[in-house]
């Protein structure tokens, strides 16, 4: 009984740590994808305000 509940809290940690090295692998894209919809976003203001700024301009 205790190696069974040893081993199923074994696979418990080592899935944790699966979860947890995706988690890692998986934050420089999510930073990556937020620095890319800000600027986009920053972009489409720049360009609306621009077009407000001088409608003549398109």
């Amino acid at each position: 009984m205790t190696l069974i509940t040893l081993q199923c809290d074994i696979s418990h940690i080592s899935t944790i740590k699966d979860h947890l090295r995706l988690f890692w692998l998986f934050i420089p894209q999510i930073v990556y994808s937020q620095i890319t919809l800000r600027l986009a976003l920053n972009l489409l203001l720049n360009k609306v305000m621009v077009s407000e700024a001088h409608p003549d301009a398109e």
